[in-house]
């Protein structure tokens, strides 16, 4: 065998090792063509069936964060407009080796997270190439997109839940602290996080009692700074009333008469507003969710952002109902208030 041969064989039979150890073999795992008839019936529903389809649809749905990879994997990932988990495994491992960044290493490590949840690379046909209809998919999942009496259950402390000594504890140790938290992982998850077939039932059955269950929203917070905010930015929202302008501090109707400028708004909503010469504070929190819809290219992930970003400042929408419409009453607020800002 000359030196040519030697090395073609040698390249052949690395390339069949690599393949078997970056893309397991899941025999429990529906085939490609079921999975796209999963995702077609599931976008083309009104309304979802507590099912096996449902189930993978989550996991689908989930942002590419919940796999705990490294931060620069993530942004090598998004660079490539790969955002949710369903991006990857509609991809054959092959393809994503070629995008820049992402090595053998890098790889291996995306293979192992996805095994860890029972998904595997090339795994699914007909994930919407369009990202409209897969953020109608990731809606479905989202905390905003439920029920308010839901939303209030989800960031209760895990502790009002009448559960065992024994999972309370291992709930503490895995720094699962809301029912949020539980009602975003899977029964699979549980199972490697120290909880057998009898603690899960237990947990199944106390949450259907509350209209809960494992695997009901994707977009729970990973950073417990992020999980603070959420909490206090529910709360304010629940707790919140129109009010007068001049019933408010004085220090709230600074914030009021202050130009939009001073929020640090992300660019793609600061010029949804600045289309609509929403040039005030004041101009926003006297709108209802309603309002903000009606601007072009308000979405509902820009309306999380602007209520987070609202409640850092004790602010929320509708939060006066007296806000002058015309402009030269707002300029007069303006000088009485910040004299030095026109």
């Amino acid at each position: 065998m000359d030196f040519m041969s030697s090395t073609k064989v040698f390249l052949l039979i690395s390339f069949v090792l690599f393949s078997f150890q970056i893309f397991p073999v899941e025999k429990n795992n529906p085939s490609p063509k079921k999975c796209r008839e999963i995702i077609h019936s599931l976008s083309e529903k009104g309304e979802a069936t507590r099912s096996f389809n449902e189930e993978l649809l989550f996991l689908l749905v989930r942002p590419i964060e919940s796999l705990e990879l490294h931060v620069r994997i993530y942004n090598t990932l998004k660079f490539e407009d790969i955002y949710y988990i369903g991006d990857i495994v509609s991809k054959p491992w092959i393809e994503l080796l070629k995008t820049p960044n992402i090595g053998k290493k890098q790889l291996r490590q995306i293979a192992v997270a996805l095994e860890k949840i029972g998904l595997y690379f090339d795994m699914i046909e007909g994930w919407p190439s369009d990202r409209d209809q897969v953020e109608i998919l990731v809606k479905k999942f989202q905390f905003q997109s439920l029920d308010l009496e839901i939303q209030k259950k989800l960031i209760r402390s895990i502790n009002t839940l009448k559960l065992s000594t024994r999972i309370h504890n291992i709930f503490k140790f895995r720094s699962i602290t809301y029912i949020g938290n539980l009602v975003s992982k899977t029964r699979r998850e549980l199972q490697g996080q120290g909880l057998g077939q009898k603690s899960l039932s237990e947990i199944e059955s106390v949450l259907s009692k509350e209209g809960l269950y494992l695997g009901m929203v994707s977009d729970w917070p990973l950073v417990p700074k992020q999980l603070r905010v959420l909490v206090k930015s529910f709360q304010i929202k629940e707790n919140r009333v129109a009010r007068a302008f001049e019933s408010l501090d004085v220090e709230v109707q600074k914030k009021l008469v202050s130009p939009i400028e001073s929020l640090n708004l992300p660019t793609r909503i600061y010029n949804a507003f600045q289309f609509e010469e929403i040039e005030y504070v004041g101009d926003i929190v006297s709108k209802t969710e309603e309002d903000l819809f009606k601007l072009r290219g308000f979405s509902d992930k820009s309306l999380n952002e602007l209520n987070i970003i609202l409640s850092k400042e004790g602010l929320y929408l509708e939060m006066v109902y007296d806000w002058p419409v015309n402009r030269d009453q707002v300029k007069v607020l303006v000088e009485k208030l910040n004299p030095s800002k026109k």
